[in-house]
């Protein structure tokens, strides 16, 4: 429906027609141009960053500080449910949608 994995957390917590009301006043589906107004609630814009922050530590836990066994990474791997994700992105991405890049 959002086309974008953001906006359809935000959606999730918030509510859609919450986010619906966000996009059509601010005039983007730009999730993180959303949470710079008053739209979104904090707890909304506080749960689609920490989800986006889970995703980039399970890609390189150890980088983040946590060790993973093999043992530990199994279970995930061979469950039936662990298919790679599919896009969310109907389109390409437009012009300022990504979030920030994180610094090492």
């Amino acid at each position: 429906m959002y086309g974008s994995w953001t906006l359809a957390q935000a959606a999730y917590n918030g509510g859609a027609v919450r986010i619906n009301r966000a996009i059509q006043n601010l005039k983007t589906t730009d999730f993180w141009q959303l949470t710079r107004g008053r739209h979104l609630a904090e707890e909304t814009k506080n749960f689609v960053a920490a989800i986006q922050a889970a995703v980039v530590i399970a890609r390189e836990p150890e980088r983040y500080g946590f060790s993973v066994t093999p043992e530990m990474r199994a279970p995930l791997r061979d469950h039936p449910g662990a298919r790679r994700a599919p896009s969310c992105r109907a389109s390409p991405p437009t012009p300022g949608s990504t979030p920030p890049s994180s610094s090492s």
